[in-house]
């Protein structure tokens, strides 16, 4: 193969004698890769603002939930009931917890904080939902397709630039 000649002051290319030369060192990047894209603390936090109130509404309605079940036990129904007594006194506190975990995840989410601990959240909200009924677990999967956005992700904790 020829290589082309210089012209006189111009700069000669280090990579003309060994074409190889130029994919040393170089990073493997798969062929179609696109590396996510830098998002702003701003653009992240508007972006997070809906996923966490849903999670702030989903756990406050867990919380009404669970000081609501201790009244079934006015029931006479429930009373006579050793199954349904046990169901309540059991549901009340785990509703509870869900809840008021749910509602504090979600105020961590907002605050970009806690990754860990918020994504254990949703994924915790979407099981619950699922025992009980699959159509509970939607509040959980705009959260959790936000949270595992890469952009997202990266701004977590805080150790971000602007």
């Amino acid at each position: 193969m020829v290589q082309p000649q210089a012209f006189p002051g111009q700069a000669r290319n280090p990579f003309a004698e060994d074409p190889a030369a130029v994919y040393q060192g170089a990073a493997y990047a798969p062929s179609g890769y696109m590396p996510f894209p830098i998002l702003t603390r701003e653009m992240v936090l508007a972006k997070v603002r809906g996923p966490a109130l849903i999670l702030q509404i989903t756990g406050g309605v867990f919380l009404l939930t669970g000081l609501a079940l201790p009244l079934l036990l006015v029931s006479q129904e429930v009373q006579n009931d050793a199954f349904g007594l046990t169901m309540v006194l059991i549901l009340a506190p785990v509703v509870l917890a869900i809840g008021a975990f749910t509602l504090f995840c979600g105020l961590r989410m907002k605050a970009l904080r806690s990754y860990g601990l918020v994504l254990t959240s949703v994924v915790l909200l979407m099981i619950a939902g699922f025992l009980v009924c699959p159509l509970l677990a939607l509040p959980g999967v705009w959260p959790f397709i936000v949270l595992v956005d890469p952009g997202v992700r990266a701004s977590f904790g805080g150790n971000r630039p602007d």
